[in-house]
């Protein structure tokens, strides 16, 4: 099993494309339930929907608030000390609604919380929140579209790239058409590569990234692709989730798949073309 950090990945190598799905993940055992880590059935609730779900501060856990703060610092300090860590405009505007929904809830348990329960809850919610604000603050100049994205991002969609070829990484919920902030994510971490002409990585816990990446890997290998790719190197990206074993404290990564083959099944390394 191929693991590497966050950071060691983005001092290596070329541009680092997060997604959503890991933008709050405080845990290592992975949050998706679509996650090869999910096999074992436990649903675990995120910092979102904790909040959302609380009617004062008595309904939310320090040891919640303290695994979330320690998360969003660590991010926080990656993405300002490595500008290559970036992600696609859609991601970057799911994103700032995180942020807008911690604090609505910070606002909501202040207003329903006396002062003597608020304490030092209040006052690490609010240290989180302003982490993840700055993290977007760092993010957003950086996810500018590339050119080609949008034609590729609609081909991913159009022929429904985000389904398994071969069974693997599948979803336990499999909805019949896949994000526009996964096909865009996919496509600009593609073109950005093809055009650098460097290794692009992308950051996430969700199948259908992988799935989207396999095809258009496996179709670039049978020469498939539309004309706009047609002849083109297909670049090097390569997908990563979060590491079962040290995500936290390090922002520890697993291999899941790239665009030359090369895939992870459940931690033991195979091909898919």
């Amino acid at each position: 099993m191929q693991e590497i950090t966050l950071e060691q990945l983005a001092y290596d190598r070329g541009a680092i494309y997060l997604d959503n799905s890991v933008l709050n993940q405080d845990l290592n055992l992975c949050l998706v339930r679509q996650t090869p880590y999910f096999r074992r059935g436990v649903s675990v609730p995120s910092i979102a929907e904790r909040l959302g779900a609380a009617k004062s501060f008595h309904d939310v856990k320090q040891s919640i608030l303290n695994r979330q703060l320690r998360f969003s610092s660590k991010l926080n300090e990656t993405i300002g000390s490595y500008e290559t860590v970036r992600s696609s405009v859609v991601v970057v505007g799911e994103y700032l609604a995180l942020i807008d929904h911690l604090e609505r809830a910070l606002d909501f348990l202040v207003a329903r919380s006396c002062k003597r329960k608020r304490g030092i809850k209040e006052a690490t919610l609010r240290e989180l929140t302003e982490h993840h604000q700055s993290s977007y603050n760092l993010l957003l100049p950086r996810s500018i579209p590339v050119p080609g994205d949008e034609s590729l991002a609609r081909y991913l969609e159009n022929n429904r790239l985000h389904f398994s070829p071969d069974n693997y990484f599948v979803k336990r919920n499999l909805l019949q058409d896949t994000s526009r902030g996964d096909s865009q994510l996919v496509s600009q971490a593609i073109m950005d590569s093809l055009i650098s002409r460097k290794p692009v990585s992308i950051i996430s816990a969700d199948f259908d990234i992988v799935n989207l990446v396999r095809n258009y890997g496996l179709r670039s290998y049978r020469q498939e692709l539309p004309a706009i790719l047609d002849g083109k190197d297909r670049g090097l990206v390569t997908v990563y989730f979060p590491a079962e074993s040290f995500w936290i404290p390090s922002l520890g990564l697993q291999l899941m798949c790239n665009t030359a083959g090369e895939q992870e099944v459940y931690g033991v390394p195979g091909r898919y073309f």
